[in-house]
């Protein structure tokens, strides 16, 4: 969700430093869009499946947090210019100048030890549900998210090893 304090300690014994805040979309727009043109969206096994037909080119988030991870990470979704983040939801609409988090994660993939892990700061972008605070569908199941779906499966099979 998009607090991930209550996760911040199983997050740190895999080098992820979460941010505990939230990040929405500018006010002009209601998501981000991590796209490989514009370099937010990295070059990666996962964002290039198994072939042509499952490669994503583009994944979209909602609100979710920022965080850093260690060296072992390779950076899937970064935020870029004009990201800010804001400790309380409250805030990010009343005029506070939030802090700027670009170039901080919100998704970050490893391998660690013998195995692999995936770390995103945003639920949102694996559901499909309605929202009443936008009053509108948000998640995989919208125009915007039209290749999360995608994503998503690229994910459990880099996770499985079947990528």
């Amino acid at each position: 969700g998009p607090n991930g304090l209550p996760s911040q300690t199983i997050a740190k014994s895999l080098g992820i430093e979460l941010s505990g805040g939230i990040v929405p979309a500018s006010s002009d727009e209601r998501c981000h869009v991590f796209s490989k043109p514009d370099g937010q969206l990295a070059v990666h096994p996962i964002t290039d499946g198994r072939e042509e037909s499952e490669s994503v080119d583009r994944v979209t988030t909602y609100i979710g947090q920022a965080f850093q991870a260690s060296e072992d990470y390779v950076p899937l979704l970064t935020f870029g210019s004009g990201s800010k983040q804001f400790v309380d939801p409250k805030a990010a609409n009343s005029g506070t100048v939030g802090q700027d988090v670009e170039g901080w994660l919100q998704g970050a993939a490893a391998e660690l030890g013998r195995g692999r892990v995936a770390v995103f700061g945003e639920a949102g972008m694996f559901t499909t549900r309605y929202s009443a605070f936008r009053n509108k569908p948000v998640g995989m199941h919208t125009e915007e998210a039209d290749q999360n779906a995608q994503f998503l499966l690229n994910v459990m099979r880099w996770l499985s090893r079947r990528l």
